[in-house]
């Protein structure tokens, strides 16, 4: 069954590859739709609802890096305006560098902003093998996107495979589209599988809508004796998909921890920790954790690493409770997790009122120029969900 509200839509030749990927890995419990001008190249998508764009243009053999042409296309295309029905999240996978994909993305990005439909976009960057001039186009098309888009995270194909000597081409594509397949399917998995601490869909839409602006994917993934390091030390790391070097000037951060049936207390509390004390002291961090037997005795991190931090939904929560107390009821439709959330927020800021009152002529015991009479959880700023 489809996850209601939530959505995948790939754009061109590499978007649709990549979401195709997505819902191969889901066993089709996503809805995944493909928008491409090259007829052939969309037919061999298996688990992606198709949608063929610019016959009259292009007969079917691609834009031919026609950016404009591509857009133009989408323009023409009727189907287009019901690719959001019932859609409340729609992950948005786009190649630049090219036409299609480059072409499409605003008008997808706009369409969805008319409908009111988050959006968390990855736009995929070629190869530096490529050339100079595909490179450049890229950087067009992403200066094009301008802010459409909840989220957009830059994935560098470059990054989704590091460089190996002994890799074939086709092997270099593939390994490329399976990692950032896998990673958009953790971050899938946080919210559709039910878990001790889990991501619920109102809780993403809350994060995404928050999280405005850039973003970066970081991914570790390890198996076996020592698999919690492993996956940190490829997390925490510069080259491939860590994101070690984006960490301390990160304004937010979600962390998805997936294991299965072995996933150990220890090993949950190592990946914060590791964490925690990479990133800036005022950052947001949400975490979720999905058991999933799929994945055998490996251990899989994925991190989404905001740059920006708008906490508007927060604000509708401060406003909602200046009417009700904290502990009452939200009402239908609004997001029981986020007034929740507010709600432990300003009682936590009375209680700390109350407690700098009382102690107020005694010395802060200070390390490191942490104040470590204050619990962790108010230091990290750490969001706890008790309900």
């Amino acid at each position: 069954m489809n996850e209601p509200g939530f959505m995948m839509i790939g754009l061109g030749g590499a978007g649709g590859k990549i979401v195709d990927a997505v819902a191969r890995n889901t066993e089709g419990a996503i809805r995944a739709v493909a928008i491409d001008t090259d007829f052939n190249a969309i037919s061999r998508l298996t688990r992606c609802q198709q949608i063929r764009i610019g016959a009259t243009r292009f007969d079917g053999a691609g834009s031919g890096g026609d950016r404009n042409g591509a857009g133009m296309a989408a323009d023409e295309t009727p189907a287009l305006a019901a690719v959001f029905e019932n859609a409340k999240i729609a992950a948005v996978v786009a190649g630049l560098g090219k036409g299609t994909g480059s072409g499409v993305l605003p008008k997808i990005l706009a369409a969805a902003a008319e409908r009111n439909v988050a959006t968390i976009v990855f736009m995929v960057v070629p190869f530096g093998f490529e050339g100079m001039e595909i490179g450049r186009k890229a950087a067009e098309a992403e200066q094009a996107s301008g802010r459409l888009g909840d989220v957009r995270v830059i994935c560098r194909n470059d990054d989704l495979c590091p460089a190996a000597d002994d890799a074939t081409l086709e092997a270099a594509f593939a390994a490329a589209t399976d990692t950032l397949a896998d990673g958009i399917t953790l971050l899938w998995k946080l919210m559709a599988i039910p878990g001790y601490i889990n991501i619920d869909p109102a809780t993403l839409l809350g994060i995404v809508r928050s999280g405005r602006g850039s973003c970066s994917l970081g991914v570790g993934v390890a198996s076996g004796p020592g698999r919690v390091d492993a996956a940190l030390g490829t997390l925490l790391g510069n080259k491939g998909t860590g994101v070690g070097g984006k960490l301390a000037t990160a304004k937010a951060a979600l962390v998805g921890i997936i294991g299965g049936e072995d996933l150990r207390l220890a090993e949950i509390a190592r990946t914060m920790a590791s964490i925690g004390s990479a990133i800036s002291m005022d950052a947001q961090i949400r975490m979720g954790t999905v058991l999933d037997k799929a994945v055998g005795d490996s251990l899989r991190i994925v991190v989404l690493l905001f740059r920006e931090w708008n906490p508007l939904y927060a604000s509708e929560a401060d406003e909602h409770d200046d009417d009700a107390p904290a502990s009452s009821p939200p009402e239908p439709g609004k997001g029981g997790a986020r007034y929740a959330s507010a709600g432990r927020a300003s009682r936590g800021k009375a209680e700390r009122s109350t407690y700098n009152n009382r102690f107020d002529s005694q010395t802060a015991t200070c390390r490191n120029g942490e104040n470590l009479d204050k619990p962790t959880y108010l230091r990290r700023k750490l969001h706890i969900d008790l309900a």
